[in-house]
C-alpha cells in the first residue's frame, strides 16, 4: 500500500520562495529542476509539461511528495515492435523441475494463467507463478520438450507459443516464440 505524502519534499527555498510554495496556487504541486532546469534560479517559475518518455533528454524533475502522489496512470498494452515473445528458461531447471519467465508480451503483457505442454502434445497442465513473470512446474524426467505454452492474459485473451523450448534447451538461455 503507498501511503499518502507527509511532506512537500521540495520547499521552494532555491527560488526564494520559502513555504509559500505550500500555499495557493502552488499548493505544494512543485518540483526541482536539475540543472538545465533550474539555470541558476533563472528557471524559477517555470512551467513544464511531461508529454511522455524522452529518450537521451539532458532534463530531470524531482516532484515533491504531493506532487508525486497526484500523478495519474493508467494501463497501455504493452508493444515491443518486432521483438517476439521470449522465454527465459531458469539457471536451476532439470529433469525434474521447470521455470522460465515470460518477457516481451505484446499487449496486455502480464499472465494469469499459464499452461505447458511436453513432447509436442496438446495435454496442457497448469504451471504455478513462483513470483514475478516466473512460472514453475514440476515434471517427471519423462516429460520431455519441445515444450509449448498456453498464456492467459487478466482480460482473458489467450496466446499459443508452440514448441518454443527445444529438446536441447539450456538453462539460462532465452527462446522466442515464432
Amino acid at each position: 500500500m503507498v501511503e499518502k505524502p507527509r511532506d512537500d519534499a521540495c520547499d521552494g527555498a532555491a527560488c526564494g520562495w520559502e513555504d509559500d510554495v505550500k500555499d495557493p496556487p502552488l499548493s505544494s504541486m512543485i518540483s526541482a529542476g536539475n540543472a538545465n532546469i533550474f539555470l541558476k534560479g533563472k528557471g524559477c517559475g517555470n512551467c513544464f509539461e511531461c508529454p511522455g518518455y524522452c529518450n537521451k533528454v539532458p532534463f530531470h524533475f524531482d516532484l515533491s511528495g504531493f506532487a508525486f502522489g497526484m500523478l495519474g496512470f493508467g494501463r497501455v498494452p504493452c508493444s515491443y515492435g518486432s521483438t517476439k515473445i521470449a522465454f527465459k528458461v531458469s539457471q536451476k531447471s532439470n529433469p525434474n523441475w521447470f521455470a522460465m519467465a515470460i518477457e516481451y508480451a505484446n499487449g496486455d503483457g502480464g499472465f494469469g494463467h499459464v499452461e505447458i505442454a511436453a513432447g509436442g502434445t496438446q495435454n496442457y497442465s497448469a504451471m504455478d507463478n513462483i513470483w514475478g513473470a516466473v512460472w514453475k512446474k514440476d515434471i517427471a524426467p519423462s516429460y520431455k520438450p519441445p515444450f509449448s505454452f498456453r498464456l492467459t492474459s487478466a482480460d482473458g485473451k489467450t496466446l499459443v507459443a508452440t514448441n518454443v523450448i527445444p529438446l536441447n534447451f539450456a538453462p539460462g538461455q532465452k527462446y522466442s516464440s515464432t
